[in-house]
């Protein structure tokens, strides 16, 4: 794997926890 590739992962992740944290704090869980 790429350095770009790692950096892209590693930007994928941290959007798709912001998102699921969002939409916990949105559902009130």
């Amino acid at each position: 794997m790429t350095q770009r590739g790692m950096f892209y992962a590693y930007l994928l992740g941290v959007l798709g926890l912001l998102v699921f944290f969002s939409v916990i704090g949105l559902v009130g869980l």
